[in-house]
């Protein structure tokens, strides 16, 4: 039950994210854009979505979702809500040429990345975890690494 619940709870949270995003784009100008970066727009965003749920339906946290969350809201929301609108920071205009080669360039890059974790992953076996191997740290060094971080933030 509580595994249904927590997909339950995913779904929907990305469905809020997608319908944030699709609230705060400007459709009006949806003739006006080139349909092939919308296109690879959806296909990167769907992707990056669809791995991130499945990521977290297996796990709660790792590094794999992280990375997955990060193309999905920086890479898809943003980039599309930026495009839509026609405005980008840092620059007043925005090539669709390069737009789309640069969705191109993250579409392998997605497949890239899956396919190497699923090869890394299902090829290697990774030992259980061992409170031998833990390093034990000296209590002076974590006092003198936190005397020597907190006078570099004044």
């Amino acid at each position: 039950m509580k595994k249904l619940f927590q997909i339950y709870a995913l779904i929907l949270l990305l469905t809020l994210l997608i319908s944030m995003v699709f609230i705060v784009v400007p459709w009006e100008n949806f003739g006006k854009k080139d349909p092939m970066v919308i296109i690879t727009f959806m296909l990167n965003g769907a992707l990056w979505g669809g791995a991130l749920f499945y990521e977290l339906t297996k796990k709660a946290y790792s590094l794999f979702i992280i990375h997955w969350l990060f193309c999905f809201l920086f890479f898809f929301c943003i980039a599309f809500t930026q495009y839509m609108w026609g405005i980008f920071p840092w620059v007043s205009y925005r090539a669709d040429n390069l737009v789309l080669q640069t969705n191109g360039v993250l579409l392998v890059w997605t497949v890239f990345v899956w396919g190497v974790y699923k090869y890394t992953f299902q090829h290697t076996k990774i030992p259980p975890f061992s409170c031998k191997r833990l390093v034990r740290v000296p209590v002076w060094l974590i006092f003198s690494l936190s005397v020597v971080t907190f006078s570099n933030m004044i």
